[in-house]
């Protein structure tokens, strides 16, 4: 998906998007590991725990769809 990003955007569109885009994996990431951290420690049921990863994959997936929506759209 990167190299379809490169293709589209050129010097400061591409350095805002890239900054937008690590903002956003940081603060994921900072809630994946506090809701992980709080659902252990409630001794959640590993297959519920499975069932979250799976459907942050699915969302993610979902994000990715729509990028790559926008970037057809843009050429």
């Amino acid at each position: 998906m990167k190299s379809n990003i490169n293709k589209i955007w050129y010097g400061e569109e591409l350095t805002d998007y890239q900054t937008q885009e690590s903002y956003l994996v940081s603060i994921a990431q900072v809630i994946g590991a506090s809701l992980a951290i709080v659902l252990v420690k409630i001794n959640v049921n590993i297959s519920v725990l499975i069932g979250l990863q799976v459907l942050a994959q699915f969302i993610m997936g979902i994000f990715d769809f729509k990028v790559l929506k926008m970037i057809k759209n843009m050429t």
